[in-house]
């Protein structure tokens, strides 16, 4: 699941165990620890190659190079580090969604989840 979709069920007597195992991993999602930071909404973004061109992940899941510029509220910063992605299908049971989720470090910043759908990239988060 992705950060913001993550939830604890809670049982409705008065048993206090969890309904599943919390430590157990979610297969396909976005691995720990997860951004601190969650933007109410998502911020659009671009990532770039060396040559300029825009990054795309295609629909295996393959990046199609390496990210080394982030264009995010009109300004470009440098990328020292980044990984991923790991895709995920969202809401398979009604409204199949595909989403490749990458975090990325900019030079002198705080490292950012972006989220890959249909094409345009946004950051859902910080890890301020």
């Amino acid at each position: 699941r992705d950060p913001r979709s993550r939830a604890r069920m809670v049982p409705w007597n008065d048993d206090p165990s969890p309904l599943r195992r919390l430590d157990a991993p979610w297969p396909g999602g976005v691995p720990e620890p997860f951004p601190p930071t969650l933007f109410d909404e998502p911020r659009p973004v671009r990532l770039l190659d060396a040559r300029g061109g825009a990054v795309t992940v295609d629909s295996v899941g393959l990046i199609s190079a390496a990210p080394c510029l982030i264009c995010v509220e009109g300004e470009t910063r440098e990328i020292e580090a980044w990984s991923g992605p790991w895709p995920v299908s969202e809401r398979w049971w009604s409204e199949r969604q595909r989403v490749d989720w990458l975090q990325v470090v900019p030079v002198g910043g705080a490292a950012i989840l972006v989220a890959v759908r249909e094409g345009g990239a946004v950051m859902e988060g910080t890890y301020d």
